[in-house]
This record gives structure tokens, sequence and C-alpha cells, in this order.
């Protein structure tokens, strides 16, 4: 995956972490909006992608549960702070953490 590059100011993966509840809160309501688009066959091959996965805690504790038929869900963070936090605190067997903007080139990402 590519580094991220970007000037914008972010909050540490901490800070984050202990401050994301009015995010997990809108990242809640749309996952109920899209869970008919879970409601499939389960599948050994099916890869979710979490754009902007952040800490991972929701990658790990909402999606995850939500797609008990997929083989793994990647999620991609622009910043590799948030990344190294994700790997340590919500790691699972079927996720994935990666450093990846997608402003770039994800060439590498779709071949995988």
């Amino acid at each position: 995956m590519q580094r991220a590059a970007t000037n914008s100011p972010r909050l540490s993966a901490i800070q984050y972490a202990k401050n994301n509840g009015p995010q997990r809160k809108h990242n809640e309501l749309v996952l109920a909006f899209c869970q008919p688009a879970f409601l499939v066959e389960p599948s050994n091959t099916l890869r979710i992608l979490d754009v902007g996965c952040g800490t991972g805690d929701f990658t790990r504790d909402g999606l995850l549960p939500c797609c008990v038929p997929c083989a793994k869900i990647v999620g991609v963070d622009v910043t590799p702070e948030m990344i190294e936090h994700a790997r340590r605190h919500s790691a699972h067997e079927k996720i994935e953490y990666e450093l990846l903007n997608i402003g770039g080139d994800v060439t590498e990402l779709l071949i995988q």
C-alpha cells in the first residue's frame, strides 16, 4: 500500500478512540441503512472494504458482526497512526488494516 501524504490537522489515534462516539453513532445509522447489502449467501471469497477505518474499533465491533459470511474485511485509512492503533487494539483474524490514500492510485489494493 502507498504511504499517505496529508497536510490537514488530525486527532491522534488515542484522542480519536476516546472521542469517536458521535462518529460511531453515525456509522451505526449508515450501517443499518446499508444492511440489506449484507444479506448475501455465505461466501469464503467475499471481501469488504472499510474506507476511513480510523482506529478499527467500528470495523471490528460494528461492521464485522454484520458481515458474517465474509472471508475478510480490509480496513484502510490515510493516517499511519490510525492504522497502527487499529492493528494493536482492534485486531481480528478476519480483518486486515492497511495504509491507503483512496485519492491516489489504489491499483495494488484492487489486484490483491
